[in-house]
């Protein structure tokens, strides 16, 4: 009775990211966006300008990464927000 509950709460933990993970689904650049996505001090719009600058995604954007981001969080990736704040 007891593991049931525990078994149900394993099924909505979420996956971390990692610098060097490896995407079942998608191409090298949500595999690159989600490697950098694993660091929470990049904005979007320097993840965009890494993979631009690599010659992974030449018309990456900040736009596409958050699109990215949204898509890995669908999938059950904890993927920090990256939103500008107001101070």
């Amino acid at each position: 009775m007891g593991s049931a509950t525990h078994e149900g709460a394993t099924a909505h933990r979420l996956k971390n990211l990692k610098p060097d993970m490896k995407l079942k689904t998608g191409g090298p650049v949500a595999e690159r966006v989600a490697q950098l996505l694993s660091d929470p001090v990049l904005k979007l719009g320097d993840i965009a300008e890494t993979v631009v600058r690599e010659g992974v995604g030449r018309s990456t954007t900040a736009r596409s990464v958050a699109s990215i981001a949204a898509s890995l969080r669908r999938d059950g990736y904890r993927v920090p927000d990256r939103r500008h704040r107001a101070h």
